[in-house]
């Protein structure tokens, strides 16, 4: 028997980006300790949550991705400078943005949107915008954020990743379930 899966669509940014990340956060992390910081391994630009799947719709959602994802071009992601959601009197959610590269993730994200209402998932009602979750407030209080850009790292996007998230005493665990590699079009050869 299939059981449901929670699960979301993720572009993951390399080991090595994910590492320096966690690395030059060190002194805020240190600094702020009311902040549940994201292992380094959990570092993501998130494409959609998809929330409880049950088993039999895995399969359609990984059709439907790998249909996406052959459609896509490999593209650059700048990250850099730190933000909170919804503000920096009342944080929850502290991020690090993009950049450069958005306009292709916004573009990304609407093709999922549109392929995955068509096998039954609703689409988001806020609007998307790209950034990597680095922690979460769970008490609110004022946030004076460094104002000199910071944190920024480049990398390439090549493929998107379906991930399982398990909710457990700790926090949640993630498990890449599978990736969807982009491929190169417009006659570019991979270098």
């Amino acid at each position: 028997m299939m059981h449901d899966q929670r699960l979301f669509i993720a572009v993951e940014p390399p080991d090595s980006v994910r590492d320096s990340l966690f690395r030059e956060m060190e002194s805020l992390r240190s600094m702020w300790r009311f902040v549940k910081w994201e292992a380094a391994h959990k570092l993501h630009i998130t494409m959609k949550f998809l929330g409880d799947v049950p088993g039999m719709n895995v399969e359609a959602i990984q059709t439907t991705l790998d249909e996406i994802a052959a459609k896509a071009d490999p593209f650059p992601v700048h990250l850099g400078g730190l933000g909170v959601f919804p503000d920096t009197r009342r944080p929850r959610v502290l991020w690090i943005g993009v950049r450069s590269g958005s306009e292709e993730l916004n573009e990304l994200h609407a093709y999922i949107e549109e392929a995955l209402a068509t096998i039954g998932f609703s689409r988001e009602k806020r609007r998307f915008s790209a950034h990597i979750t680095v922690g979460r407030i769970k008490h609110p209080r004022f946030l004076d954020l460094p104002v000199t850009p910071a944190y920024e790292h480049g990398f390439h996007a090549r493929h998107l990743s379906l991930i399982r998230s398990r909710l457990t005493p700790r926090g949640s665990e993630y498990t890449t379930v599978a990736e969807y590699p982009f491929h190169l079009h417009r006659g570019r050869s991979s270098e």
